[in-house]
């Protein structure tokens, strides 16, 4: 999924909670994080962006390619200092 104006949604359709920490099995963003994605700026979609590539080990260009194609990615990339 993904947002038109803004940076990708971390979501893969995979939508479980864990029974402990009441994150995603898929994505791993907390509920709140879930709940608020639509009225997070940028830089807040950002903040949970890199989270995620530190804790799942991702190449966020890579990422953003499968979800919005390589040349948004690279533009994404390019316009939140993410290279």
């Amino acid at each position: 999924m993904s947002t038109q104006a803004g940076l990708p949604s971390p979501c893969i359709s995979v939508c479980q909670l864990d029974a402990q920490g009441g994150r995603c099995i898929a994505c791993t963003r907390s509920l709140e994080q879930i709940e608020a994605w639509m009225l997070f700026d940028d830089s807040e979609r950002l903040q949970i962006w890199r989270q995620l590539a530190r804790h799942l080990g991702l190449d966020l260009e890579a990422t953003f390619a499968t979800r919005v194609g390589a040349d948004r990615a690279r533009d994404l990339v390019r316009r939140h200092g993410l290279a």
